[in-house]
């Protein structure tokens, strides 16, 4: 964290993800700001050469293994060239965004996960360190975070800033599954991983609410918030708005009617069971106490005023977690658990301190990682060239 304070970064506070340690340094202007006004200066001051819209093809080693150079290709010409270097750094951010690897790797049903990441992660590092001999080490879990709408029509980012998402999957009130039943105590939206893993458990989620709760959460804010898109508590003044427009637009994740029964079937649910459960659910909110899930009775919130609301939710992810097998001085190892002479990889291509899960309850784990990895990487790969200009000499 000092390294990029000196660097140039701003950080404007520490906070907690829902009900998590706060550990999560924010920084002013997010990635923009540290990435492009504060280390990319930095860098080039230096002398780094950056190349945007080019693609490393193929890894160089010499007989035993040791990396001898990179051949890149250009997005634009196809042009390519060999690159000498005695030492290659992957950090391509995992395999979120390539769905082939997602169905060989993982066990998940990706038509209901939400990839919100840039769409970058395409694996391009781990399919190149293990072209290279590299061990396939600690894949198979993407880091979930809950309830996220699915719009086709919009980049899948673009909703983490909207109130409309926040108000539909992230708050501690009413999801019921595909048969109309209630599953899990909804506060699991305080614990991302929690939420994220309740939900697919499901084949169907959908979040309810009813005007009497959106008015609540305009006047006096909402719940829980959505990271630092949204935040905890904020008063909701454009949910009724956006969801107004995404109901006129026949948006494919909301619905609208003036009863219950008629929300059952747009939703094309069994309507006796979501009227069974609903009134079940009210009567809870009615007495202060959830007999079936123990949920606090601060967020026993009555279904009761239309018009009413249903959201159906898919399963939002950020990003998947390792791939290789890495050393404390981040290089990569083979298959024999021997590092592969110049080759390192950060981040999310390396299962390293984070391996191949997220700690749930110390927000901002994986970004530190990430810098603290690449950092790391750096400076090992740099002492090893040194020696190897000054052995060749």
């Amino acid at each position: 964290m000092q390294w990029l304070k000196d660097q140039g970064v701003e950080y404007e506070g520490v906070q907690a993800m829902g009900a998590g340690e706060a550990t999560w340094h924010i920084y002013k202007g997010m990635g923009q700001a540290v990435l492009h006004d504060a280390l990319q200066p930095q860098a080039q001051k230096l002398g780094v050469e950056l190349l945007t819209s080019t693609t490393a093809i193929t890894l160089h080693q010499a007989t035993d293994g040791a990396i001898t150079g990179v051949t890149i290709q250009s997005a634009a010409t196809n042009e390519t060239q060999v690159i000498n270097t005695a030492a290659a750094i992957l950090a391509t951010g995992g395999y979120l965004n390539n769905p082939d690897m997602m169905q060989k790797l993982t066990h998940y049903d990706t038509r209901r996960l939400i990839p919100v990441s840039s769409g970058k992660g395409t694996g391009d590092g781990l399919r190149l360190a293990w072209q290279a001999g590299a061990q396939q080490y600690g894949t198979g879990m993407a880091m979930l975070f809950g309830g996220y709408l699915k719009d086709p029509s919009e980049p899948f980012f673009k909703y983490m800033a909207s109130q409309m998402e926040t108000a539909a999957g992230q708050q501690p009130l009413l999801w019921l599954n595909e048969h109309g039943e209630r599953f899990v105590d909804e506060a699991v939206v305080y614990n991302f991983s929690y939420a994220g893993n309740a939900l697919y458990t499901q084949n169907q989620v959908f979040s309810i609410l009813d005007q009497g709760v959106i008015n609540k959460m305009a006047q006096d804010g909402n719940f829980m918030g959505l990271g630092v898109y949204v935040r905890r508590g904020e008063k909701m003044t454009k949910l009724q708005a956006e969801i107004d427009a995404a109901v006129a637009a026949n948006k494919p994740f909301i619905f609208k009617a003036n009863t219950i029964e008629a929300l059952a079937t747009k939703m094309h649910l069994p309507v006796d069971q979501i009227t069974h459960s609903i009134q079940t659910y009210n009567q809870y909110c009615d007495n202060g106490q959830d007999d079936d899930f123990g949920k606090n009775p601060e967020y026993l919130v009555k279904v009761s005023q239309g018009p009413f609301y249903g959201f159906e939710l898919n399963v939002g992810a950020f990003c998947t977690m390792g791939g290789l097998k890495v050393t404390t001085n981040n290089e990569v190892l083979d298959t024999t658990g021997q590092p592969i002479t110049g080759l390192y990889a950060a981040g999310n291509d390396a299962a390293g301190l984070t391996g191949d899960t997220y700690g749930p309850n110390m927000p901002g784990t994986c970004v530190g990682y990430a810098f603290y990895s690449g950092r790391n990487s750096g400076r090992h790969a740099a002492q090893y060239t040194h020696q190897q200009s000054i052995v060749s000499h």
